[in-house]
């Protein structure tokens, strides 16, 4: 499964999208909430037997030096934890990521999609650094979906990518951190494509 581009910020594909909204809600379609593409199928917890039963879903932070697949202008490496410590002006930190002034934007992404998905996601602290991509969850080990970056397409390009189950991995545009980690409305913006990235790792598509 490779990486699908997801996330985009420039203004031109925003005025496309207002304008089409505008043209669609003017002379509304018959059409799905949500589009379906694949559902786990196997997670770090064992496999998920029928559809519609709830399942788990850890995930986890690749440490820095990971290596990640999908293209991009950069290094084929993950930096997003030293990208988000620069934001945020993190100096000394300690090895626990839970104590990063940051963690709580994508522990409130993952906590939102528990409460409306019937989905119950569980933060794995511990990473191995194997490949971002195609390296399944394992308790103890790696979640399910690993969150990491690199510089994808440059600034103002794509913001992020992501993976369809059974591997959920996403990858955030580090060219793009100074405009991710905004601090208007409790960093929306980071939280916004997270949230978006995780509806990918659950197997949504896009309407």
């Amino acid at each position: 499964m490779t990486f699908r581009e997801s996330y985009r910020s420039t203004l031109g594909r925003t005025a496309i999208a207002v304008a089409v909204a505008a043209a669609v809600f003017a002379n509304p379609p018959r059409s799905y909430g949500y589009l379906a593409q694949q559902r786990w199928g196997v997670t770090a917890f064992g496999y998920t037997y029928s559809a519609g039963l709830p399942i788990t879903l850890t995930w986890s932070l690749p440490p820095g030096g990971t290596a990640t697949t999908g293209s991009g202008a950069g290094p084929a490496i993950n930096g997003l934890v030293a990208s988000l410590d620069a934001a945020f002006h993190v100096e000394n930190a300690a090895p626990n990521l839970t104590s990063r002034p940051w963690f709580s934007l994508f522990e409130s992404a993952m906590e939102r999609w528990s409460e409306v998905s019937g989905v119950r996601f569980v933060y794995e602290p511990n990473d191995d650094g194997a490949v971002v991509g195609p390296s399944a969850g394992v308790l103890g080990v790696r979640g399910d979906v690993r969150i990491g970056g690199r510089v994808l397409s440059g600034p103002g390009g794509a913001l992020a990518l992501s993976n369809f189950p059974d591997s959920g991995d996403i990858l955030l545009d580090t060219a793009d951190i100074a405009y991710l980690t905004h601090p208007a409305n409790n960093f929306l913006r980071l939280r916004n494509v997270v949230m978006h990235e995780v509806g990918h790792a659950l197997g949504l598509g896009h309407v």
